[in-house]
């Protein structure tokens, strides 16, 4: 019987891994590159609800490859994501299981090549790759000497609606020292009058090898959703840096990351920090004007109730409360998700929905609320009837831009249970008949003429002034204050005393460091965000800050060199964490001239220097 019930047990094991989805993807850093430019090429291999982490045997590189494959025995890394919904008040889990091989591909010829179809075995099953087309262009040997701008859109042609991404990459150098971080001027008002933005840019700081020449890349991402349809030609952006117009003998200071040239932090350290007696020259770089087909939604089978909704829509309806009586409120919930700019989009038309029409008022035009990455509109529904009525499904038509057809997102029913308003009688609007109330004060009567007399004086019954209380019973209250009062105020002088002797006692450069969190937050105070250097001023006060509380030597201080320094002292990397994001706005706003957020920036800082 044990052995029948453990085949059992291995069999609906198995069957776990059997309902598993595995899905392969592939992904390249860049579809057109140089010759001898280092890309990666990475495969993704996403399992759902899988049991165990899937067993991935790599895919084996023809020798014929138009590309030098710099690291063939690739390890992949995993990752665990869980992502949960609720439908009706049921949770649905979702776990997903993902391992992502990166190889390094360096071009061997000049062309268009492709990288072929290429298998995997995931778990004992065969998957092949799509092939990916890459454009091999022309080592550009002049790239060591000069900065370049780049931009292009994630696609060439786009849906009416749909979003698009546009980066921008502004590649420098490592050997290439600058007097100022650069500057860059974007098409504002050509975007904003073709597109409408959703969030903020974002953008990554990274390091590449470029033709062989060790680069910093600032990549900048804007979400961008077409206005109308045609044929857009986005402008050049514009970027400025300087350089010294001749350059002296390199020396570097071992600032990992640092943009700005050495002669001039020379200068600074030296006591000429306005660079005076030097030369600079000034270099404009623009992009390449880049184009963006944007076609027209299709006219045939464009559902009567479209409302203009371009993605991969998916909604879902929960109620407040599944039990309730005629015309009492119930909000009903419409969350909207996998579409861009889903604030501005229009319900559909409850009346025409016959069996929500005929059971229930539907009011309210609040405006959409963020929600868990959801759309939600709010909506009141008042019963008209009692009984087991049934919210009906609710439909959404919305052009698939992958699948290139309208389709028709559904709301799943909800049952509700509705019972009858009760009456309200003569009696409930009367009320009860009041009883008679007791009397809840003793009134007391003196009469002079009864022959009763009270047995305390007439004097001491009008007597309205202020009454003294004995001496002894003062001295009892003042007593047990004066001896509760006495052990804070002995602490109180013991601890000034321990103050003005270490202030006495202590060093000019203990004092500094001591000082050093209340100078910062003073400096950051008097900072005002119309300020366009406001940015690069925050970032000295707090490379000044890191620089005299832990004792470094001048210099920039990046966030490597505040992590290493505070953990030399015994904080703790949480301790230390938020102060990365911090590094990275003013990096941000020095280097890929993004807006800095001032108070959003000393609320975080005030937040992290708690421990310090």
């Amino acid at each position: 019987m044990m052995r029948r019930f453990g085949f059992l047990i291995l069999f609906f094991l198995s069957l776990l891994n059997v309902w598993a989805v595995t899905t392969v993807q592939t992904q390249v850093s860049a579809n057109q590159v140089t010759l001898n430019e280092p890309f990666v090429y990475a495969i993704i291999v996403v399992a759902e609800d899988a049991k165990d982490t899937p067993k991935v045997t790599p895919p084996k590189f023809p020798e014929n490859l138009p590309f030098t494959v710099l690291n063939p025995n690739a390890s992949p890394s995993i990752q665990f994501k869980r992502e949960q919904s609720f439908d009706n008040w049921k949770r649905t889990e979702i776990n997903q299981t993902i391992l992502i091989f990166q190889y390094q591909f360096k071009p061997k010829f000049e062309g268009q090549h492709q990288i072929p179809s290429l298998e995997l075995m995931v778990d004992g099953e065969k998957f092949q790759t799509d092939p990916i087309t890459i454009t091999v262009g022309k080592a550009d040997t002049s790239a060591g000497n000069s900065a370049k701008l780049t931009a292009k859109f994630s696609s060439e042609q786009a849906m009416l609606g749909y979003m698009v991404t546009l980066s921008y990459d502004l590649i420098f150098p490592d050997r290439l020292a600058l007097r100022y971080p650069p500057e860059i001027r974007l098409p504002h008002d050509f975007l904003s009058e073709h597109f409408t933005q959703q969030g903020e840019p974002t953008q990554e700081i990274r390091q590449d090898i470029l033709n062989g020449i060790t680069c910093r890349v600032i990549h900048l991402e804007l979400q961008l959703i077409p206005k109308h349809e045609g044929t857009i030609t986005l402008p050049s952006a514009v970027m400025t840096y300087q350089i010294p117009d001749q350059q002296r003998s390199r020396r570097r200071h071992g600032f990992p990351g640092s943009f700005l040239d050495d002669d001039l932090i020379d200068d600074f350290l030296g006591g000429n920090p306005l660079g005076m007696g030097r030369n600079y020259k000034t270099i404009t770089v623009a992009c390449d004007e880049i184009t963006l087909e944007v076609q027209p939604l299709p006219t045939e089978g464009q559902p009567t109730d479209f409302t203009g909704i371009v993605g991969q829509l998916r909604v879902k309806a929960n109620i407040s409360t599944s039990e309730a009586t005629v015309g009492e409120p119930v909000l009903l919930d419409l969350a909207l998700s996998g579409a861009p700019n889903l604030a501005d989009a229009k319900l559909p038309d409850f009346a025409k929905i016959p069996e929500l029409a005929n059971h229930f008022k539907v009011s309210g035009d609040d405006p959409a609320l963020e929600k868990d990455g959801q759309t939600v509109f709010q909506r009141t529904l008042r019963a008209t009837t009692p009984g087991d009525l049934t919210i009906p499904p609710i439909p959404f038509s919305y052009f698939d831009p992958k699948a290139r057809e309208y389709r028709t997102a559904t709301t799943q029913p909800i049952p509700i249970k509705v019972t009858a308003a009760r009456q309200i009688t003569l009696e409930d609007a009367q009320g009860a008949a009041p009883t008679a109330a007791q009397p809840s004060v003793t009134t007391i009567n003196i009469r002079s003429n009864s022959g009763l007399e009270p047995d305390f004086s007439k004097e001491e019954l009008w007597y309205t002034g202020p009454r003294v209380a004995p001496f002894s019973k003062r001295l009892h209250f003042f007593v047990p204050l004066l001896c509760l009062a006495i052990p804070p105020a002995f602490w109180l002088v013991c601890a000034m005393f321990v103050l003005l002797s270490r202030r006495r006692n202590a060093t000019g450069a203990a004092r500094a460091v001591k000082g050093a969190k209340g100078v910062l937050l003073r400096t950051i105070e008097h900072l005002n965000d119309s300020d366009p250097q406001c940015g690069a001023k925050f970032s000295t006060a707090l490379q000044t800050f890191f620089a005299t509380r832990f004792k470094l030597p001048p210099g920039a201080v990046t966030y490597a060199d505040a992590e290493a320094a505070a953990l030399r002292n015994g904080f703790t990397s949480d301790q230390i964490a938020p102060f990365r994001q911090i590094f990275a706005d003013c990096e941000a706003a020095q280097y890929a001239a993004v807006t800095f957020d001032l108070t959003a920036a000393k609320a975080h800082l005030k937040d992290a220097i708690k421990p310090f």
